[in-house]
C-alpha cells in the first residue's frame, strides 16, 4: 500500500481524510457513493491501515471528524501498531507500570506514545536554561537510546543497520538545534552532563559537513584537548568508573571543527574523500550488550602541537587564556591525516605478553571494575590483574609506518541513564625486529569507547615525560567493519607518533 500525497492543511478533516483513503485500492472506483460514504463501509482493519500513513496531526483530524472514526482510532490496537512503527520495543516501561494484561498494555502504549510525541515536538532546544521540559526531553532522548535495537532492525539508505529509535534521534536532531555544541547559550553555565551524553551519541552526526552545524567555541575546546590528565581527566573519580562527558565533547567539538570547516585545510577533505561507509556512524547493536568485543577495522586521527607551541599552550591554560588558538598537527596533512587500526582479541592465547611498563603507564588491569555477566581469564598480566572483566586486544595499524599495539577494554556503569561505555587503554608501540619494542617511542592511549562500540575518543600521551610537562593530544577512532571488502585501507600518515 503506498503513501499519497499530503494535502493541504487547510481542507477540513473529513475531506482531507477522504481524499487520503479514496485513492487506496480497497475502494472500488466504480461505485457512485461519495467518498466520504465509502469510507464508512471500509472494514476496520483496513481503515487502521490507511491511518496508519497519516501524521499525528491528520490522524487527530480524522478522529475528529465523527464518532465513527473516534472508535476506531480510539481502539488500543491502533496505537499499539503505531508506537511499535515508531519507537523500538518499550520492555522497561510496562516493567516498570507493573502492567501483564494485554489490553492494558496496549493501552500505556498508546500514552507513551502520545507523551513521547508531545515532548518531541517543536524545533526550539536548550535555550540555556535547563527547566523541567528541556530536563525531561534529555530523559526521553537517553531512554531512547537505551532501548534502542530492542526490535527488529532496519537498514538505511546506504545499507546499514539502523532501528526506529536511532531514526528518531536522528530526525529530532535535524530539526532541533540538538548538536549545537557549546554554543554560547548553552555553555553560559555550567554544562548540563545528560545533554553531554546524548550529544556524545550522537558524534557521527556532529561530522556531517551537510548538516550545516554551527562550530562553537573551537579556542576553548583546543585548550581542554592539550591539557593534561591532571587539569582535564577523562575520569572523574579515582577508580576511573566516572566518564567525563563535558570533557570527551570538547574532543568531539576539535574534531568535528577540523572536519567540517572547509576553510580550514584540515580534516574537511579526507573526510569527504572517505566512502560513507568508512566514516564515523551511529551504532549498530544494543547498547546494553557491554563488555563484548569491538569491532575489528578502524580508521581514526589525532592532532598535536610541536614542543615550542605545547609551550605556548602550557601558558594559555595556566593564565586562563581562551582567546589563544594555534595551528594543529597531523590533521593537517591531507589524506595522511586519517590512519587505519586493525583489532583482534586473542582470548587466552595472547601473542604479546603485557609488560609491567604499560601497566605502570595506563592502569589498565590495576583499577577494580565493578562485576558484568561477561567473564574473562586473561592469565598474561604482570603484575596479577585485580579485574577479572577487561578484553586483552592486539592491533596492528599503519601511521606513515606500520605500527602495533595492545591493550585492554574495561566495561563500565552507567552514566547519564546509558549503559554501555567502556574505558580503553593501549599502547602503541614500533617493533625492534627482537621480540620487544623501541623504547623511545611508546604513546600512551585512555579514552572511552561510547555506548554501541563505534567510537573511541580520548587522550594520547608520551609516557616517557613526566607531569605536568607531559607531551599530551586528543585521539578519535571509528569502526568502518561496514568497510570491509575495500582493500584500499592502507591510509599513510605524516606524524610524530
Amino acid at each position: 500500500m503506498k503513501r499519497v500525497r499530503r494535502l493541504n492543511p487547510g481542507s477540513q478533516p473529513v475531506d482531507r481524510a477522504a481524499s487520503l483513503i479514496v485513492p487506496i485500492p480497497t475502494m472500488d472506483d466504480t461505485t457512485t457513493d461519495s467518498p466520504i460514504r465509502g469510507i464508512y463501509k471500509l472494514p476496520i482493519e483496513i481503515t487502521q491501515e490507511i491511518a496508519g500513513y497519516l501524521s499525528d496531526q491528520d490522524v487527530c483530524a480524522l478522529g475528529a471528524s465523527c464518532r465513527h472514526f473516534k472508535l476506531i482510532i480510539d481502539d488500543n490496537s491502533f496505537w499499539f501498531k503505531r508506537f511499535h512503527a515508531t519507537f523500538d520495543p518499550s520492555s522497561i516501561y510496562i516493567v516498570k507500570s507493573g502492567v501483564t494484561n494485554a489490553e492494558d498494555v496496549k493501552d500505556k502504549l498508546k500514552l507513551l506514545y502520545q507523551d513521547r510525541q508531545k515532548r518531541l515536538r517543536g524545533t526550539a532546544f536548550m535555550t540555556g536554561e535547563f527547566r523541567s521540559r528541556e530536563k525531561r526531553v534529555i530523559r526521553l532522548l537517553a531512554e531512547l537510546i537505551r532501548e534502542s535495537y530492542n526490535g527488529k532492525p532496519l537498514f538505511d539508505s546506504n545499507g546499514l543497520l539502523t532501528c526506529n529509535n536511532i531514526e528518531v534521534l536522528k530526525e529530532y536532531a535535524k530539526n532541533t538545534e540538538l548538536l549545537e555544541i557549546f554554543s554560547p547559550s548553552k555553555y553560559s553555565q555550567k554544562y548540563n552532563s545528560g545533554l553531554a551524553a546524548i550529544q556524545l551519541m550522537c558524534t557521527s552526526m556532529c561530522f556531517d559537513a551537510d548538516l550545516g552545524l554551527h562550530n562553537w567555541n573551537f579556542n576553548l575546546s583546543q585548550k581542554y584537548c592539550y591539557m593534561t590528565a591532571i587539569e582535564a581527566p577523562v575520569f572523574t573519580n579515582a577508580d576511573k568508573t566516572m566518564v567525563n562527558v563535558e570533557w570527551l565533547l570538547h574532543v568531539v567539538n576539535f574534531f568535528k571543527y577540523h572536519a567540517t570547516n572547509e576553510d580550514e585545510r584540515t580534516l574537511f577533505e579526507p573526510f569527504q574523500s572517505l566512502d560513507t561507509l568508512e566514516k564515523p556512524a551511529m551504532w549498530t547493536r544494543s547498547v546494553k550488550d557491554n563488555g563484548g568485543k569491538l569491532g575489528k577495522n578502524w580508521k581514526g586521527t589525532y592532532a598535536y602541537l610541536d614542543r615550542d607551541q605545547m609551550r605556548l599552550m602550557r601558558r594559555a591554560i595556566e593564565d586562563d587564556d581562551d582567546s589563544m588558538v594555534i595551528i594543529d598537527h597531523n590533521i593537517d596533512h591531507g589524506e595522511k591525516a586519517i590512519q587505519t587500526l586493525e583489532l583482534d582479541y586473542p582470548g587466552d592465547h595472547p601473542r604479546f605478553k603485557w609488560p609491567t611498563k604499560f601497566e605502570d603507564s595506563l592502569g589498565s588491569r590495576s583499577v577494580e571494575y565493578p562485576p558484568t555477566p561477561v567473564q574473562h581469564n586473561i592469565n598474561n598480566t604482570n603484575p596479577p590483574p585485580k579485574n577479572t572483566t577487561a578484553i586483552f586486544f592486539e592491533g596492528e595499524g599503519y601511521d606513515n609506518e606500520e605500527y602495533l599495539a595492545a591493550g585492554w577494554l574495561n566495561p563500565l556503569p552507567e552514566q547519564e541513564g546509558i549503559p554501555g561505555w567502556m574505558r580503553v587503554t593501549m599502547m602503541k608501540y614500533f617493533d625492534d625486529q627482537q621480540g620487544g619494542w623501541h623504547t623511545n617511542a611508546l604513546w600512551a592511549y585512555e579514552g572511552v569507547v561510547l555506548p554501541g562500540g563505534h567510537i573511541m575518543l580520548g587522550r594520547w600521551w608520551n609516557p616517557e615525560e613526566p607531569a605536568p610537562g607531559v607531551y599530551v593530544g586528543p585521539f578519535i577512532f571509528w569502526d568502518v567493519d561496514a568497510s570491509v571488502g575495500d582493500d584500499d585501507d592502507s591510509d599513510m600518515t605524516d606524524s610524530e607518533h
